[in-house]
């Protein structure tokens, strides 16, 4: 009721208690947010949002950790770490400095480094307007003999305290593009991308350290008594299987092979130790530059150039990237493809295993140019057909209708069974990242004609790394 007695509207008493229930939460939103800045000064009354109440601030510098190296099978180095610096600049004392002494310090530092490092003068001058930060980086990864002479146009110009260089370490291949596909690389950020770099990244990568400092309001560290150490732990080294001499030669007779075959599609070819499945050599033609990994290769760039597309084209821009992607897929662990002809290996081997034929004393295979599957009819290579045959003449001649018949000996069950044996229905397990998995039939779905086209290693997909193990299986006795 209203002071008069008088009975309020319905609609005006709602209005007046939301009005009571909004300032209610407004005083409680108030009451926490204050609550909670009273006990950060209680629990921290040094420390406020970096900036103590003396004026002073904290920085703390991440001590990189080195990441472990990468050596071949006889300890010779694969992958690295050089040192190199980062030139940075304190915007805040270069203005500060400037305004006490009336020296255009800001011009002095864009001049000198301009002249130093591949920048601009501009670019240089724009770094020190940012006044509101202690430091500003200017270069990456300048070499030593580049940081010298920015340590002497510091020292020259008494410049100590507005520029400055701070030691880093650089990912280093020594052997160039050598075996880029399986070491890959890491990023900006020191971080394995492709490769063992990628797959081993916890174990080279080590922990950062930190190392904190107090600066007074100009920026100026502050006596010792304010720092605070915390040390890094170094990456662990890790030894591949791999032969830095059989990795070369096969990069050599990849690159030859692709050349005079006019290869449309990149070559790849693995060397495995037959006994122990170790890895001695793999690669990927074209290559890549692990020290330069975002460069495109030769081939790359002149696929890129017969585009016919703008360079400021989105379709440039996208086919660059493609580009870019497919160089760095390592081709052996990551693309499926038709084994083919290479798979009669395995196929032989069942039949001997399972006493299915007579090397060389039967003529117990015949080849008119085709054979008949159900309503289907198969054709081989040589359309004129090979005759009769023994197993090792219709093997040698790589006869289609040879293999077929002997997987319709061996039966479908039989033959899927010693398929799934010899691996093919599942990943190796490499340690290496992007491993495809194989596309093959379910046995459900393995009817005649599958046996027929599987015997010679066709309408089903599988990645190099898989066939090298499986045809292994075959030279190490039939153990995988």
């Amino acid at each position: 009721q209203s002071e008069k007695g008088v009975p309020m509207a319905p609609r005006a008493a709602t209005k007046s208690a939301s009005r009571l229930f909004g300032l209610g939460i407004a005083f409680l939103l108030v009451c926490v947010v204050y609550t909670i800045r009273l006990a950060i000064l209680e629990l921290h009354p040094d420390h406020i949002g970096g900036h103590k109440q003396d004026g002073t601030t904290e920085r703390t510098v991440v001590v990189q950790a080195v990441r472990g190296q990468i050596y071949d099978r006889n300890g010779v180095l694969l992958a690295t770490n050089i040192t190199t610096y980062r030139v940075f600049i304190a915007p805040r004392t270069i203005a500060s400095m400037s305004e006490e002494t009336g020296k255009h310090y800001d011009e002095r530092i864009a001049t000198g480094l301009s002249d130093i490092l591949d920048v601009t003068y501009e670019a240089v001058m724009k770094q020190t307007t940012y006044v509101k930060y202690l430091d500003r980086t200017v270069a990456r990864n300048v070499d030593e003999d580049t940081a010298d002479l920015i340590k002497a146009f510091i020292d020259r110009d008494g410049l100590q305290d507005m520029v400055f260089l701070q030691a880093g370490t650089t990912r280093y291949y020594p052997h160039g593009s050598l075996a880029c596909h399986v070491l890959g690389f890491t990023g900006d950020d020191g971080k394995g991308q492709y490769g063992l770099e990628l797959q081993y990244n916890s174990v080279l990568s080590g922990t950062n350290g930190k190392y904190i400092t107090a600066r007074d309001s100009r920026g100026n560290e502050m006596p010792y008594e304010y720092q605070s150490y915390i040390e890094a732990r170094d990456g662990h080294s890790i030894v591949t299987t791999l032969d830095v001499n059989i990795q070369a030669e096969l990069e050599e007779q990849l690159r030859t092979t692709y050349i005079e075959s006019g290869g449309q599609e990149r070559a790849c070819g693995v060397v495995m130790d037959t006994d122990t499945g170790e890895i001695l050599a793999m690669a990927v033609y074209p290559s890549f530059d692990l020290n330069n990994p975002r460069e495109l290769n030769e081939d790359c760039q002149k696929k890129l150039a017969e585009s016919g597309y703008a360079e400021d084209s989105d379709e440039y821009k996208a086919l660059k990237q493609e580009l870019q992607l497919m160089t760095w897929a390592n081709k052996a662990v990551g693309e499926a493809y038709y084994p083919g002809s290479t798979f009669k290996i395995v196929t032989s081997s069942m039949g001997y295993e399972e006493n299915l034929v007579d090397t060389f004393n039967s003529r117990g295979f015949s080849c008119p140019g085709w054979h008949r599957v159900g309503d289907r009819i198969i054709k081989c290579h040589k359309v004129t057909g090979h005759g009769p045959l023994t197993f090792d003449e219709g093997l040698q001649q790589s006869c289609n209708p040879t293999m077929m018949q002997l997987a319709q000996r061996l039966g479908q069950d039989t033959f899927y069974d010693y398929f799934l044996s010899f691996g093919y229905n599942s990943t190796t397990g490499i340690d290496l990242p992007g491993e495809s998995y194989p596309i093959v039939s379910t046995k459900n779905n393995f009817g005649g004609v599958s046996l027929a086209v599987y015997s010679f290693g066709q309408t089903f997909k599988i990645t190099p790394i898989q066939q090298i193990t499986a045809v292994s299986t075959v030279a190490h006795g039939g153990y995988l």
